[in-house]
Parts: C-alpha cells; structure tokens; sequence
C-alpha cells in the first residue's frame, strides 16, 4: 500500500489553509480596511467549493482502495445527493460499529454541497433544496454566508475527512469499533486580539527584507562595471551621496534608509532577553563572543551532539543569572577548546543563539540604504553591529547544525567596505 500523498489531496487541503491563513491575515492588516462581513461571504464560497472538492477526492480514493460498494453508489454520476448520503451513512456503519455518532455532520456536508453546486454552476438552489440549506442554518443566498457558516465547514471538512481516513490509517484497529466523534474544526478565526510584541517583531523584519530587495532592484537600474558586487554597492553608495541621483530617486532611497534604520532599532529593542540587548548594545562583548566562536569553529570545537532548543534555553537563563559555571556541568556538551574554558564556550553556544534568532532571515544587503544616506558614525555603527551579530549567528548555525566554519568572506568584505565608507 502506498501513502505517498496524491495531488488533489495536497492541494484542496492547501488551498484551504491558505483561505483560512488570507482572512486572519487581511482583517488583522493594519495597512488594510475590509467589511468583514463581506470578506467572510467571499472566504466561505471559495472554502466550500474546496472543501466538497477535498472530501470527494477523499472519497474517491478510499473506493479506489478498498472497492466498497457503498462508496461506488456515492460515486456514480446518477445517485441523486439524498442517497449519496446515505451510501456514505451505510459505508460508515459498516466501518464504525456504531457508526458516526454526530449526523449533523452528515447533513450539513449535503447543504454545503448543495450551496456549493448553486455558487459552481451560478444557479442559486430551490425548492426542497433550498429548504433543506436553510433547515441546517445555511443561507441560500451566498451573499449571506458569515463567519459561523465558514467555521461549520471547517468542522464539517475536518470530521469527513477523519472518518475516512482512520481506516486506512489504523485498519480494523480496536479505535474503529465505537462511534466517531465529532472532530473539531478550525477556530482561530479572532483577529481583533491586540498585536504581540512577535507580531511587531515580524513587522520590522519583514520591512528590513523589503528594503534589502529594494536595493537589490536598485542596483539592476544603475549597471556597473565593477566585478565585485560588493564593489557594486559601494559605487551606487557613492553615487547616491554625491547626489547624482534624480530627485524622486533619491527622496525614495531616503525614505528606505530611514525606514530601515528604525525597524532596526525596534527590532533589537523589542528583544525579550537581557543577554540579547547586551550583544547589541556592547561591542566589545560582541567582539569576544565572535572571537570565541570563530576559534571554536577553527579548532573543532563544536557539540558532541544534537543538542534541543531547551538546553540552550538553559544555557541563555543561566548565562543572564551569572549563575553558568555553578549550576550547570555542561563541559561535556561540546568538543574541548585549547585557549577557552568551558564556560567561555558554553556562554558563546548559548548567546549564539540569541544572534541567530535576530537575524536569521534578514539580508545583509539592508545596510546598504542606511550608508547611502547617513554618513554618520552611528550609521556605520549600526551597520556594523547588524554584521557582527549576523556572522555570530551564522557560526552558531553552521557548528551546531553541520559541525563545520562558515564562510567569513563575506562578512569581511561588509567591514571593509563599511571602514572605508567611513572614511
């Protein structure tokens, strides 16, 4: 028996997480002014066409699995729905001992249906259909579908596709003699809950990677001879302070560069950790973390072992309660280091992280705005912090992850380009 995972399955399912995942997203958009009534109608006519389209398939694969004759009276082209749903009612029982206990789930599956075949075929049920869709809550008019309606096909679609799925994942599994329960369905549909501060947090991330893409658009608008594109950038960065840019261009890299400037500063503000505000607030404790880290990466030092999020955790707590050294025997945890104790290499395992998670996804590229329009040393500061930090956390990666060094090349051609632009 295979369970490699046909298309249909993958892309009904995919498609309605995405639906579910588009309407969070744009009523919790701040840049963003819907009626969520009507963007719940626009929602739930979509889910259903996909959710009928996902329990169908799923239907038609477990015939094709099993040869259940109840499932082909299903599947025939003449069955009328009624009876469809009974054929589904009957292979149940035959499968589930008692059967499924919840029948709502059943009968709100056929007023889906029918709702859906009105909003394929662009002809509105009536009749005992029409009564039928109203008699289980549902509107005939989809126009008037709403946010209880979306979540009952949400219960509706997770439930069928529970019920015929359990039995070709458990087989005649003591779990298939009692009635199947109602499964629950999507909730979290709430998007008027105050922001997180994760929530800012990705905010700003996300504008430093749209500012790092913006400059990238800008360098394919200004070609340039040189080999390098490290040499590239530093061109444009000169071009753009000598003012040989037009005026809309400029006052659009500007307005980049600020934007890029005080998302960083947000990011790092918003940092939970003590440990995390240190490493971007003082140099030289960045400077001998990456000194450390970059030995270590020399020497071999890396873990003896996959280590879980929650030692490093541990690590982190312990580091900012001054307590690494009493508390906690961890020496064993990673390789030995020749020039640095087993705290020093525990600390920098540990706060390495921390400089992974800020920067992890971010492009180095971003800087660039920032030196094209801020000549100040705070500009070249804040440049060099973001790559310190970046390469601290891109050695934590590669040691823990691969036990091998990263490549610095880059990292150092950022330094010198940031020097000599400082000069």
């Amino acid at each position: 028996m295979s369970f490699l995972t046909t298309e249909f399955t993958d892309t009904y399912s995919d498609d309605m997480i995405f639906l579910e995942t588009v309407r969070r997203s744009v009523l919790r958009n701040p840049f963003e002014n819907h009626v969520p009534d009507i963007l719940d109608a626009t929602v739930a006519r979509i889910y259903a066409v996909m959710m009928i389209g996902n329990v169908e398939n799923a239907i038609a694969e477990e015939f094709q699995r099993t040869g259940n004759p109840d499932l082909n009276i299903y599947l025939h082209p003449r069955t009328k729905n009624p009876e469809k749903i009974a054929a589904l009612r009957n292979y149940f029982q035959s499968v589930y001992t008692d059967g499924v206990s919840d029948s709502d789930v059943l009968s709100d599956y056929l007023a889906i249906k029918y709702l859906r075949n009105g909003i394929i075929h662009s002809d509105r049920r009536v009749g005992n259909q029409a009564q039928f869709v109203t008699e289980r809550g549902f509107p005939v008019d989809s126009r008037d579908l709403r946010l209880s309606h979306l979540d009952t096909m949400g219960v509706v679609n997770t439930s069928m596709i529970a019920y015929l799925g359990l039995p070709r994942l458990l087989g005649k599994s003591d779990l298939l003699r009692g009635a199947v329960e109602r499964v629950s369905g999507p909730s979290n549909y709430h998007v008027d809950a105050p922001y997180t501060l994760f929530e800012f947090l990705r905010l700003h991330s996300r504008n430093l990677n749209n500012v790092g893409s913006s400059w990238s658009r800008l360098l394919e608008q200004h070609p340039s001879e040189a080999r390098q594109p490290i040499a590239t950038c530093i061109e444009v960065v000169e071009k753009i302070r000598a003012a040989d840019l037009g005026g809309q261009e400029y006052a659009q890299v500007l307005s980049w560069s600020e934007a890029a400037a005080y998302s960083w500063r947000e990011v790092t503000r918003l940092l939970p950790d003590p440990a995390g505000r240190r490493l971007v607030n003082d140099a030289r404790y960045r400077g001998q973390l990456l000194r450390i880290a970059l030995s270590l990466a020399h020497d071999g030092g890396f873990p003896r072992a996959q280590l879980g999020a929650k030692v490093y955790r541990r690590l982190i707590d312990l580091v900012e309660s001054g307590k690494l050294g009493s508390e906690f025997e961890g020496a064993g945890l990673f390789e030995d280091s020749s020039l640095y104790s087993a705290e020093d290499v525990l600390e920098c395992y540990a706060i390495g992280e921390v400089a992974y998670d800020l920067t992890a996804g971010l492009p180095l590229r971003w800087v660039w705005v920032v030196l094209a329009c801020d000549t100040s040393d705070a500009a070249s500061e804040l440049a060099s912090t973001f790559i310190d930090l970046a390469e601290l956390g891109r050695a934590w990666y590669m040691a823990i992850e691969h036990s091998r060094p990263h490549l610095s090349e880059d990292f150092e051609q950022y330094r010198s380009a940031i020097s000599k632009l400082k000069q």
